[in-house]
């Protein structure tokens, strides 16, 4: 009986070792992917004054219009060391766009 158990529980282990690792591969991935739509060979910055009533999520829509606004509004973010979205009328912010 306890044989059985040490097997059943080195079993579970391996699995939950492989999943792990293929979670954490499949992570990175996607992160990689995303990064490349936005952030690859094919991007060009712009830079852009704020004006009265934009936002990131409207700037992001209007200069990669294909590409997913979350990860674009993500990357003007990273781009410009900004720690929320949250941006002023005068501002002036770089903006990747896709060529």
């Amino acid at each position: 009986m306890k044989r059985r158990y040490k097997i059943k529980i080195r079993l579970l282990m391996i699995i939950t070792v492989f999943l792990l690792g293929f979670s954490i591969t499949w992570g990175f991935a996607n992160n990689v992917k995303a990064e490349n739509e936005i952030g690859g060979n094919n991007t060009n910055l712009v830079e852009v004054v704020i004006q009265s009533g934009d936002t990131l999520w409207d700037i992001a829509e209007s200069y990669c219009p294909q590409t997913d606004t979350r990860k674009v509004v993500h990357k003007i973010r990273k781009l410009n060391d900004l720690a929320t979205a949250n941006i002023m009328p005068g501002q002036i912010i770089k903006i990747p766009t896709m060529d």
